[in-house]
């Protein structure tokens, strides 16, 4: 029986009886979300048929949430539920509550939805999940029967999320909060270590009801180029960076009126990308921004908050115990305290230490949190006397720097004088590292007539609190506040290794590339690619460096590694800024060096749209390839070239390129290159109107593939067999091939793909007699383009102009537009739901 709000649409449950317990617990948790349930508590026996009582619910409700067992896909109720709310076109959320292999039948409903894990995580993990999926696809939860932000609940999508609880800063969280509901840039600003990070994150996720497009989380603490700052926020928008128009036109085209806050952390030493980001806001009018600077933006609108330390409790008016604890400051410190030495606990004896510790701190956060982790080593009196010898605060820093600046690099050098001389130059050498770094890359910068043990270093520097330690990936990671690197890079300068330890960290970064460089014949499936993509902010700083050094043969070798790295990932503009800039430095390289850069800034500038530039660059790069005689940047010439015949609709030519280069491929193994070149010549095939020829070429190079494991050249190939098989009207073999080709192109990684495959799924709507929902889809991959900046090849574009062509004939001018305007603000939902329509349906009219 429902247990509904009469103002909200309500959930329906479906669920095998075998998980009834489990399933009520559920339905009790979404109550406490504020989701009103529908729930069948009665059952209903196998082989009964569905009472009009259940027809109604899935029809009147929101969404179904699936509740997905063995015994759930096993079930026929299960199955007749799902396959009404298709029918009823009802939005379907799958919660995984255990392990199970999902039937084809019910497959084929399920493969675009979200799905959310359950299996045995407290409810305090999944349930703001689940909150968050349902909100997305349209069902406003009601007012929760729980505060959200209690403490260790877990973030929302997109946030960090935090290990220990925040403390003292409910008012800040509750009046910042309440700010965000009026002004769309608030920029919280402070010393560092003053906790504004910390803060923001809470912010944010308690306002994350409020944005149900989303809450993001953006680090601009490895950048320090403004020019990056967009690209950066655009990354986390999977938005690409074509270059074909200005990034901020792409990113408000993607935003468009999504009501989203994103969190920018460590804006300060990028403050020129301001107005940048004025720019973006006045773009798109739901977008807000909490932003974290030491100071502001000093743009129009931005509401700033200063951050001020935690209250601390003055002495001099009150030795009471309980008053004393009050005091956020003291509070903090004994948490951290407790985590440093367990059994450590604010006594009548020590709260005055305690509170005279936090006063001489000023209640900074960071500062407070370094002291507390030293009372496993001090006496709390001893550690009061040493921080009244490290930190001379008002009057005994250098009066040419800002106050917030001399109060924690007196707290951070208190922390740092402390360390032996070995551990010093360890943590200083650190500083080099942007973004974090694993052991290895910290074995690599030791100083080579050094004895110092890294390891030992490492894990004592962790002690310490002046090294943080992730072990979120496959291998532990470690890294620095960012103010806590300010300050060890200055110490490296002061110490005169500065120069040498950043060439030992450019050189770490070259070898690397030069050991893997190999790899780089597996294409997609090269380790080293998915090495550096955890690794971007360390190569933004190799490079950075070998350019300030004017180094520009080491440059070349560099930007020769991370070609692949760019091109898979998307990174086309900064990977052809950053092959520009080598070329320029480094005019007087040698050949050998030059030749591959040239190719490579040749082939992304044709991915950019940026022909002239690329003939250029191609012919230069094949000039130097044919005069060095070494084969494989030969053939690297003829392949880029070939693919820039065939954009210009060159076949005849493309193919000569094509055949002569496969020769190469296929005598030496590069598997991934030579089933490229095929699936090339299948183009060419396909452009001449030979479709048994091109059919052949498309399956030879989707073999190769799958047993390569190259995923993006099988769909590659299944999406021109099935574009070819909607342009001759074969709808149902074009569906097959597509369906195979979208399980692929729809994974992130892929994205670069995405407005292809689309592109083919419109031309089997309009073959099908759905005009409309071709159109819809034209309009989606005008705002993919905008997005990635994907071109469509020569014969593509003929098709797809084509059918536009007779699609615009069909509905009129009028129709046309409202159909392309739908289109291009499809959300992902909307957009999976069209394509499963299309490549599920029948003609319902005469083809287009």
């Amino acid at each position: 029986m429902p247990t509904t709000d009469s103002t909200q649409p309500h959930v329906f449950l479906s669920y095998a009886s075998a998980d009834r317990d489990r399933v009520l617990a559920l339905v009790a948790a979404l109550e406490r979300g504020g989701v009103p349930a529908w729930l069948d508590r009665s059952g209903i026996p196998g082989g009964a048929n569905y009472g009009p009582e259940i027809v109604t619910a899935i029809r009147d409700s929101g969404a179904l949430v699936l509740c997905c067992s063995a015994a759930a896909f096993a079930s026929r109720n299960v199955r007749q539920e799902v396959a009404l709310a298709w029918k009823h076109e009802r939005a379907i959320l799958p919660l995984l509550l255990e392990p199970a292999a999902i039937p084809d039948e019910l497959a084929y409903w399920l493969e675009a939805a979200q799905w959310v894990e359950l299996l045995d995580r407290p409810e305090r993990e999944w349930l703001p999940e689940v909150l968050v999926a349902l909100r997305r696809l349209g069902i406003v939860t009601g007012p929760p029967r729980e505060p959200a932000t209690t403490p260790g609940a877990p973030s929302p999508v997109g946030l960090p999320t935090p290990l220990t609880d925040l403390l003292g800063r409910d008012v800040e969280v509750r009046e910042i909060g309440d700010l965000l509901a009026i002004h769309r840039l608030v920029t919280l600003t402070g010393p560092g270590g003053v906790g504004k990070t910390r803060l923001a994150i809470e912010v944010a996720r308690a306002a994350a009801p409020a944005f149900p497009d989303g809450v993001g989380f953006v680090d601009l603490s490895p950048v320090r180029d403004p020019g990056l700052v967009l690209p950066t926020i655009a990354r986390a928008h999977g938005v690409w960076d074509a270059g074909t128009d200005p990034l901020t036109d792409t990113l408000a085209t993607a935003i468009g009126d999504r009501h989203v806050l994103h969190v920018l952390d460590n804006l300060e030493q990028v403050l020129e990308a301001a107005q940048a980001i004025a720019v973006l806001l006045s773009r798109c009018p739901r977008l807000a921004m909490l932003v974290t600077s030491r100071a502001p933006l000093a743009v129009r609108g931005e509401h700033v908050v200063p951050v001020e330390p935690l209250a601390v409790p003055d002495a001099r008016l009150t030795t009471a115990l309980a008053e004393i604890a009050a005091a956020p400051a003291v509070a903090l410190f004994v948490a951290r305290a407790a985590e440093a030495r367990p059994g450590f606990a604010l006594t009548t004896e020590n709260a005055g230490v305690v509170a005279a510790i936090c006063a001489r701190l000023e209640g900074l956060p960071l500062a407070i949190e370094l002291a507390a982790s030293r009372v496993k080593l001090l006496p709390l009196d001893r550690l009061l006397a040493r921080l009244d010898q490290a930190l001379p605060t008002l009057t005994g820093g250098a009066r040419d720097l800002p106050d917030r600046q001399r109060t924690l690099r007196d707290a951070i050098a208190w922390s740092y004088d402390l360390l032996p001389a070995e551990e010093q130059a360890l943590f200083g050498r650190l500083g080099v590292f942007a973004g974090g770094w694993t052991l290895d890359a910290a074995e690599a910068i030791r100083d080579p007539d050094g004895t110092a043990r890294v390891f030992d270093g490492l894990a004592s520097l962790v002690d310490k609190s002046l090294v943080r330690l992730d072990h979120g990936g496959a291998e532990p990671r470690f890294g620095m506040l960012e103010t806590i690197r300010e300050f060890a890079v200055e110490r490296l300068a002061a110490s005169g290794d500065e120069d040498a330890a950043r060439d030992r960290h450019a050189a770490w970064v070259l070898d690397l590339a030069a050991r893997n460089l190999g790899e780089l014949r597996d294409g997609p499936n090269s380790p080293l690619l998915h090495l550096f993509a955890g690794e971007h902010a360390i190569l933004r700083a190799a490079l950075s460096w070998l350019e300030r050094t004017a180094r520009g043969d080491d440059l070349l070798r560099l930007t020769r590694a991370l070609y692949g790295f760019w091109y898979f990932f998307g990174f086309l503009r900064e990977g052809l800024d950053g092959l520009a800039r080598a070329l320029a430095l480094a005019t007087a390289a040698a050949d050998a060096l030059r030749a591959p850069a040239l190719l490579q800034s040749g082939l992304f500038a044709h991915f950019l749209g940026e022909v002239d530039a690329a003939e250029r660059w191609l012919t230069e790069g094949a000039e130097l390839a044919r005069r060095l005689r070494d084969p494989e940047l030969e053939a690297e010439s003829l392949l880029n070239m070939g693919i820039l015949a065939e954009d210009r609709g060159e076949h005849d030519r493309a193919e000569t390129l094509f055949r002569e280069v496969l020769e190469w491929y296929q005598a030496t193994g590069w598997h991934w290159s030579r089933a490229s070149t095929i699936y090339h010549l299948g183009i060419q095939a396909f452009a001449r109107g030979e479709s048994s020829a091109a059919v052949a070429m498309w399956e030879e190079a989707a073999t190769i593939g799958r047993e390569r494991g190259y995923d993006n050249v099988v769909a590659w190939s299944l999406n021109s067999f099935g574009l070819a098989a909607a342009d001759r009207g074969e709808a149902r073999e074009a569906a097959t091939a597509l369906r195979q080709s979208l399980a692929i192109g729809k994974s992130p990684q892929h994205r670069h793909d995405r407005a292809a495959l689309l592109g083919s799924v419109a031309v089997l709507a309009a073959s099908r007699g759905m005009p409309e929902a071709a159109v819809r889809l034209l309009g989606a991959i005008q705002a993919e383009q905008v997005a990635t900046g994907q071109r469509f090849t020569y014969p593509e574009r003929q098709v797809f102009e084509r059918t536009e062509e007779r699609l615009r004939a069909a509905l009129g001018e009028v129709d046309y537009a409202r159909a392309l305007a739908e289109g291009r603000v499809f959300k992902p939902d909307a957009l999976w739901a069209e394509v499963e329509v299309v490549l599920a349906g029948e003609p319902v009219a005469t083809p287009v």
